[in-house]
């Protein structure tokens, strides 16, 4: 904390590194300032979701989102949603495409 104006105390965003686990880990060399360890939890969950989201869970291998804090203690997981999750997403993703049949190739000339 810094002493603002010389009257009161103003608290400092702290860095948070933001790890994916499984049976290793991808470390995260450059991190995010929180003002709270609630709000790098929160960033934690949007981060799993949206890995969830760009990358099905049967093709993803991380299990977690790892919060270390900046005297490298890990403070948080969040767990990554897992094959249900990525699985529904395929299937809506799968489900907005137009699916391609024989039908649609042109005729060959005889």
């Amino acid at each position: 904390m810094a002493l603002k104006h010389g009257l009161s105390w103003e608290k400092q965003a702290v860095r948070y590194y933001f790890d994916f686990e499984d049976h290793y880990r991808v470390t995260d060399k450059r991190g995010e300032n929180c003002q709270t360890l609630e709000d790098a939890r929160g960033y934690a969950h949007e981060l799993a979701k949206q890995l969830a989201k760009s990358k099905p869970a049967t093709v993803m291998e991380a299990e977690y989102v790892v919060v270390i804090d900046e005297s490298g203690h890990e403070v948080y997981r969040a767990t990554i949603p897992g094959d249900d999750e990525g699985s529904a997403y395929m299937q809506q993703q799968q489900q907005a495409q137009p699916e391609h049949s024989d039908e649609d190739e042109p005729e060959e000339k005889k």
